[in-house]
């Protein structure tokens, strides 16, 4: 061994007089330094940093494979064809000695172009800002282009082993050029299973409530999981109708491939694993360039970008939401059932506009806003008894809430107060439902009191009822139904983000009810805004009512009573979700190795083999 350390230091030695062994790092490094210098000027979005990164590698990956040829053929046929072999032959050397130190130093040189490359990689990224990735990008780098150099210098050397050496250093990049390319377009005309179905899912027909032609409504969790819900449309849907069950099916049969061919081109082609390792977040790279992403799951809350087409999907029904007991009494008999709850203000909304629609917005009242003989303030300016004393919420306005950044982080902060509050998160969860939901909405009552918090504060230009001008332009009707806003909100947060915990369990809860389990049957919420008690949910409708009063007209309301509360039950739901992973990257690594092996095996035989004149 000790032998053939020295004569690969004395073949290392003798290649790095060859041009190629440095001007090519060189050009290397020159060429990051230029970058990095670019990009610590010129500001670029985070999408277009990881498209500047991917076409970066994309480069390097060329230069690596003339690199990694040039020095295979340096080795492998330059030292037989300048006769350095034959003068070896007269030393004490066998052949095997010769070989195994000329694959010493092949590796060597492979070995400092990808230290090379993963310094100038990491430089870039740090520039580009892509912290989040830093560890990946920098071992990543490393390992993928000492494969790379040991894969494509060992092929460039075992075709030059029957061709010339123009062949064999011109076939490799003419090959990998278009596979690499290819599989960039293929990746960017792929989609996941379930993005796919969100385009059938999404077709349009305004004349059926939902807005689409199966009349279903979805939604994720704020958890970061890959789990698309469905549930039907309509204050009296229970169930998912055949047609509803037969239609999510016949998306699923049409988009269930969809990234079956790339997901076989990843796994089949080496050259293009080698690019798409470095697609850590496994999204259309070619998206860079648009102002948003292209995805047909955008408008269901709480999408988090999470699907793939790494993945297949499956369809599944009446899963990861918690199955609770609802309990209702009729006179003094109770009738338990097990069901699902889910947001009303989703399930029931409607795109068909119609005045005084029945249980599909969410209704808001003033306590005896329906009592004439109950005294009013705004009895004096009976113009603004409607904009004070009842008001609808809608789901899209809601759902704005939800989807804002600034409202996330409010409501993270207020219940990440209430753990602080109560010193240990354990203690509070161990509560009884009754008890927590009584802590929660303790302290959701005492951000409406508190004129300075920052949830009377709140401002977002980008969220209609949250805008400074919402009141003006008629967005809110007053500023008791913002607050009501946020608060409808914060209830949902809690729903979304908590899902099967204790937490949900509490929200859900029905606190008044006198069944002897804990009941989930949803039931009404009240708060006080100012000086009077507001109960969301609990209507289907309301009627403008007048009577002349010592000679004024005072102006209330028939309340039609019902169980459009802020959740309701359903017993039946689909959800598509991952069923199991098809392209694991890391195996790409466990390729290139065998991949790595096998062709230096070969290559070092047949040389080893060939007889010399």
């Amino acid at each position: 061994m000790k032998t053939s350390l020295i004569y690969s230091n004395f073949v290392f030695k003798l290649l790095f007089k060859k041009k190629s062994s440095w001007v090519l790092p060189l050009i290397l490094i020159i060429m990051g330094l230029g970058l990095t210098t670019t990009f610590a000027i010129v500001n670029i979005s985070e999408k277009i940093s990881y498209f500047v990164m991917y076409a970066i590698v994309f480069v390097q990956l060329l230069l690596t494979i003339i690199f990694a040829g040039l020095k295979s053929l340096n080795i492998y046929k330059d030292l037989e064809d300048d006769g350095i072999e034959i003068l070896t032959y007269a030393k004490p050397l066998s052949r095997k000695q010769i070989f195994t130190g000329k694959l010493i130093s092949f590796i060597n040189y492979g070995l400092i172009w990808s230290l090379i490359i993963m310094l100038v990689n990491l430089v870039l990224a740090i520039t580009l800002k892509l912290n989040s990735y830093l560890i990946a990008i920098t071992l990543v780098s490393f390992v993928t282009f000492i494969f790379a150099y040991l894969i494509f210098g060992s092929i460039t050397s075992l075709i030059a082993y029957k061709t010339n050496q123009k062949i064999a250093l011109t076939l490799p990049i003419t090959v990998f050029t278009p596979l690499l390319i290819g599989g960039v377009a293929f990746a960017s005309q792929s989609t996941s299973t379930v993005n796919n179905m969100g385009y059938y899912l999404n077709l349009k027909n305004k004349q059926i409530p939902a807005g689409n032609q199966a009349n279903l409504e979805g939604f994720y969790l704020n958890n970061k999981e890959d789990k698309l819900f469905l549930i039907p449309n309509g204050y009296d849907a229970q169930n998912l109708s055949e047609n509803q069950d037969a239609y999510i099916n016949k998306a699923y049969d049409i988009s269930k491939n969809s990234a079956l061919g790339w997901q076989a081109y990843s796994w089949l082609v080496t050259p293009y694993q080698m690019l798409d390792i470095f697609n850590f977040e496994n999204k259309n790279i070619i998206n860079a360039f648009t102002k948003e992403d292209e995805s047909n799951l955008n408008k269901y809350i709480y999408y988090n970008n999470q699907d793939s087409s790494l993945y297949n999907y499956e369809v599944v029904k009446n899963k990861f939401l918690k199955e609770r007991t609802i309990a209702t009494r009729n006179k003094t008999v109770w009738s338990a059932r097990k069901g699902y709850i889910v947001p009303s203000a989703l399930k029931n909304q409607s795109v068909i506009n119609f005045q005084n629609q029945n249980n599909t917005d969410i209704i808001y009242a003033r306590e005896k806003a329906d009592n004439i003989d109950i005294e009013f303030p705004e009895d004096k300016f009976i113009f603004s008894i409607e904009k004070n004393l009842i008001g609808r919420l809608k789901w899209n306005n809601i759902k704005e809430l939800l989807g804002s950044k600034s409202f996330n982080y409010l409501a993270s902060n207020i219940f990440k107060d209430l753990y602080e509050q109560k010193h240990q998160f354990e203690n509070l969860v161990e509560m009884k439902p009754k008890r927590l939901k009584d802590e929660l909405l303790t302290l959701i009552q005492s951000q409406i009191d508190d004129k300075d918090s920052e949830f009377n504060k709140l401002i977002d230009e980008q969220v209609s009822v949250l805008r400074s001008d919402a009141f003006e332009n008629k967005i809110i009707a007053s500023e008791q139904e913002r607050q009501i806003y946020l608060v409808t909100a914060l209830i949902y947060y809690l729903y979304f983000t908590f899902n099967d915990s204790k937490i949900q369990d509490a929200i859900l809860i029905d606190e008044n009810s006198l069944y002897e389990q804990d009941n989930y049957a949803p039931s009404q919420f009240t708060f006080r805004f100012g000086e009077y008690n507001y109960n969301i949910g609990g209507y289907a409708s309301y009627h403008v009512k007048q009577q002349v009063v010592d000679n004024k007209v005072k102006m209330r309301f028939d309340l039609v009573k019902s169980d459009n509360y802020l959740f309701s039950t359903v017993d039946d739901f689909a959800v598509v979700s991952r069923e199991k992973r098809i392209v694991n990257k890391n195996y790409y690594i466990l390729i290139w190795g065998l991949l790595s092996v096998m062709l230096l095996i070969a290559n070092n035989y047949l040389y080893i083999k060939k007889d010399y004149k």
